[in-house]
């Protein structure tokens, strides 16, 4: 009898003969080496987990966010969790800018997995040249910045870098 791979929810069988004279199970073709069932088994996997991979809907000013698990073993097992999503507003100053972090947290196994989203920060508009230093977009919470001021006029492109758990 061929072996049937175990997966993550069945088990599944090594590879065995069976005697047609005597009914007698072997673990070798050649009938030397007597096994039973219960031998033969090859237990499930069992599903293995990773990281989520995080999708969020906006719905006007809020977030729906999903946590969703694909195992490693099978990429057709996936469990979908819906997370809990809490705002935070950050105040702007004269070096930061405004901005709202949502954060999300779903737990799944028992173990809890969060995820941060945060609002794209506005480039400063009417900026007039005065030989002086501008900022163009402010820095904020969740991404450095780069190339967000400038002395000379012009039109310049300012560069964002997610921190890591922001998306």
């Amino acid at each position: 009898h061929d072996a049937v791979a175990a997966t993550c929810e069945a088990t599944g069988t090594e590879e065995y003969w069976t005697c047609s004279k005597c009914g007698k199970i072997f673990s070798d073709a050649a009938g030397t080496t007597e096994t039973t069932s219960d031998a033969l088994i090859i237990p499930a996997l069992g599903h293995s987990w990773g990281e989520p991979a995080w999708t969020w809907t906006a719905s006007g000013d809020s977030y729906t966010a999903y946590a969703v698990f694909t195992c490693a073993n099978d990429s057709s097992h996936t469990e979908t969790v819906t997370a809990t999503v809490n705002s935070s507003t950050i105040t702007e100053t004269d070096d930061a800018a405004a901005q709202t972090v949502y954060t999300a947290t779903a737990t799944f196994n028992s173990t809890t997995y969060t995820d941060k989203r945060i609002t794209v920060p506005e480039a400063a508009t009417g900026l007039t040249y005065t030989g002086s230093e501008l900022t163009g977009v402010k820095a904020g919470t969740g991404y450095t910045i780069s190339g967000n001021t400038a002395t000379n006029a012009g039109e310049y492109e300012a560069a964002l870098t997610l921190a890591d758990g922001y998306t």
